[in-house]
């Protein structure tokens, strides 16, 4: 069931039609296509993990079988925040499927263009809070609003939201370790 739900998710016509590159990263309908064929073939094993406090995990390369792995925090079919946060982790596993190493900002910052992207289509606004999600959610917004209309990215834009990871607990030690390089390694195909 999980397997079907993660696989529609990426199949369908709203996540196909997202299209940008940023800071080097390619996010498209057949990189998504990829993975969701990946979760059809088992080369993506699909979890709920509820200790993730809504949030979802994609790990690549994990235990002994070095499986990879997507945890997600539910176990039917999702709502429309749940389907972005698949949205956001399938741009890990699509950056892993192409078997590149990627910048960890960046690849973050792709992925939550990605997910705001979705969550757009979807009617979704950013929340008014203060804290560090809010700023992360108005400046992917922002960005996800430009590239919608065509508009690309400017420089101070892709800070703004650079800096709004940074901020965030989950992100922090990116900052202490130096940027460091995501090193995927390519899906078995």
């Amino acid at each position: 069931m999980l397997d079907r739900a993660v696989t529609a998710i990426l199949r369908s016509d709203k996540v196909q039609r997202i299209n940008f590159t940023v800071e080097g990263v390619r996010v498209d309908g057949s990189g998504f296509t990829a993975v969701a064929d990946a979760v059809q073939r088992g080369a993506i094993q699909v979890y709920t993990n509820t200790q993730l406090n809504g949030m979802a995990r994609y790990r690549y390369r994990v235990g002994p079988n070095r499986v990879n792995v997507l945890e997600v925090p539910f176990a039917g079919w999702p709502g429309h925040p749940q389907r972005a946060l698949v949205v956001h982790e399938a741009v890990h596993a699509m950056n892993d499927w192409r078997g590149r190493s990627v910048n960890s900002l960046a690849d973050e910052s792709a992925a939550y263009i990605a997910q705001w992207i979705y969550l757009i289509w979807g009617g979704s606004r950013p929340s008014m809070g203060s804290d560090e999600q809010a700023m992360v959610e108005m400046f992917a917004f922002s960005i996800a609003e430009g590239l919608r209309r065509g508009t690309p990215p400017d420089r101070r834009s892709l800070e703004q939201l650079r800096d709004a990871i940074l901020a965030m607990p989950a992100y922090r030690n990116l900052n202490r370790e130096g940027f460091r390089e995501r090193a995927y390694d390519g899906l078995s195909r």
